[in-house]
């Protein structure tokens, strides 16, 4: 019988992959200081990586000026999306209160990126997610940290408050004016203009013919939504009313109508006056007759409308966006990459005219879920589930005035080389 010689191979043990270390950043402030602080700190975050041996560089993620209350950061949900696609194998951070001060937010976000198996590791804290003990120490922090934001929500609404009592605006940005710190002081560059929509709505011309002349007296791009606004804009009277709308919570930030629920106060003749009570009052009459005559529901403003539109198919936001004279709502998952969504853009007027026959208005909307299939489920805040669909698009009605005007120079062009060839 033949001896088996038995030889053990050794094979070459397997290469060590370096661990793929992100970083996130955040600061709250739109303040130049803030904004030099986010730069040294993606600064410090790129040296601190590379400098450990077994750790790859695998970017900095960072949003700037947003509170870490908000769950939607786009920074934020750029690092998740890129850790859901295996790209990243752990994330260092600041401190608990930079990655989130929503309690809710932070769990959720930690107990997934668990189940991933990436580690977020906390310098302030000198504290690994993954831990055993992470978990409860990060509860607690966090909850110290979000009762820290509503501690200066509070302090801010106080001084606002006092400002509003006081007669003082707190925004104080306003088309036409500008706010020497305590009243508002007409700039006549844009005052004119003010003057110009309100005689030209008077004379009978509607939002869409003033915008288009604005836009060609001014060289910038006007809507018939920003008409709108203005001509609504009781501050061009000399008189502003304070506290229109608020903010909900110091979690989801919110804003809502005043309809009543907190005081709202009126300054009389706080400033000078752009046009007179006689010529808005009447434009107000004007705009409630064609209301009427129209017969449309209060559903004519999409921008009402941002952060409660969502795609059905992907399950991601839709954003706002201005194309030529035409306003659109794209998922932002549109251009993601490797699967971007299928969901094209839809008008945002065909959405608003689709939302009017179920609804009344937009601020009985808590959330509208937009199909492929041109229909939507619009779900309001009393509960109800209300389908709605969208008028086909007619071809007439997708070219803007500037493809109108390009097809007609093409067509003039055609014409005038058939009859150079003719002559």
């Amino acid at each position: 019988m033949e001896k088996i010689v038995r030889q053990v191979v050794f094979a070459n043990p397997p290469q060590k992959r370096r661990k793929r270390v992100a970083a996130y950043a955040r600061v709250s402030a739109a303040k130049d200081a803030a904004e030099h602080s986010l730069e040294a700190q993606e600064d410090y975050y790129k040296t601190y990586i590379n400098k450990v041996k077994d750790w790859e560089f695998a970017g900095v993620y960072a949003d700037y000026a947003v509170t870490g209350t908000k769950p939607v950061r786009e920074g934020f949900q750029r690092m998740l999306d890129d850790c859901r696609a295996g790209k990243i194998d752990m994330i260092v951070t600041k401190a608990i209160s930079r990655f989130a001060r929503n309690t809710v937010t932070l769990l959720e976000t930690v107990r997934e990126l668990k189940l991933l198996g990436i580690d977020v590791f906390f310098e302030e804290q000198n504290l690994h997610s993954i831990s055993y003990e992470g978990e409860m120490i990060i509860t607690l922090v966090a909850s110290i940290a979000q009762e820290e934001s509503r501690s200066v929500s509070e302090n801010m609404l106080w001084r606002i408050n006092k400002n509003f009592e006081e007669g003082k605006p707190w925004h104080v940005t306003e088309y036409g004016y500008r706010y020497d710190g305590e009243k508002f002081v007409v700039f006549e560059d844009e005052a004119k203009y003010v003057r110009y929509a309100f005689k030209e709505y008077l004379s009978g011309k509607g939002y869409y013919a003033i915008a288009r002349e604005l836009t060609k007296k001014t060289g910038v791009k006007w809507l018939r939504t920003r008409v709108s606004r203005m001509l609504n804009n009781y501050i061009y009277t000399g008189n502003i009313i304070l506290q229109t709308t608020y903010t909900q919570d110091h979690i989801s930030k919110k804003r809502c109508v005043n309809n009543g629920e907190k005081p709202m106060y009126l300054a009389k003749e706080s400033h000078e006056a752009i046009v007179s009570m006689e010529d808005f009052l009447e434009v107000r009459r004007m705009m409630d007759e064609r209301s009427v005559k129209f017969c449309r529901p209060d559903v004519k403003d999409g921008y009402d409308l941002k952060g409660r539109i969502f795609c059905a198919e992907c399950g991601r936001r839709m954003t706002r966006l201005e194309r030529h004279d035409i306003v659109i709502w794209r998922c932002c998952g549109y251009h993601r990459e490797p699967n971007p969504c299928s969901m094209k853009p839809v008008q945002e007027h065909r959405l608003c005219d689709a939302l009017g026959t179920v609804v009344r208005s937009v601020d009985e909307i808590e959330r509208i879920d937009i199909r492929a299939n041109d229909t939507l489920l619009v779900r309001t805040f009393s509960g109800k589930e209300l389908p709605a669909e969208m008028k086909p698009v007619s071809r007439r009605e997708s070219w803007t005035d500037e493809m109108k005007q390009t097809a007609r120079e093409k067509e003039f062009e055609r014409q005038r080389r058939q009859k150079e060839q003719n002559d």
